[in-house]
């Protein structure tokens, strides 16, 4: 990875907005997804380790793929546009 684009992830994780998204996005899909799969077992009160490391990974993992996602489509963003290569 060259230096500018590890400088455009550093800066990327910083910003409020990808964030924000991911939090709004990544928290709510990993909720959902716990509910889902692991509702049930809450309602019936047949909870055990397992099921409640599934009912937090859940959010954490959905969380961690909207942040990556959202870096790097704003480091996508940052970078200088490329000449196009079919030009001669």
């Amino acid at each position: 990875m060259n230096t500018l684009k590890r400088h455009l992830w550093i800066r990327a994780c910083c910003q409020r907005p990808v964030w924000r998204r991911a939090a709004l996005i990544g928290l709510t899909i990993g909720l959902l997804q716990a509910v889902v799969h692991q509702g049930e077992h809450w309602v019936h009160h047949e909870v055990n380790l397992s099921v409640v490391v599934k009912t937090l990974c859940s959010p954490l993992i959905t969380f961690a793929v909207a942040f990556l996602s959202g870096a790097a489509a704003w480091v996508e963003q940052q970078l200088p546009a490329e000449p196009d290569s079919l030009q001669s």
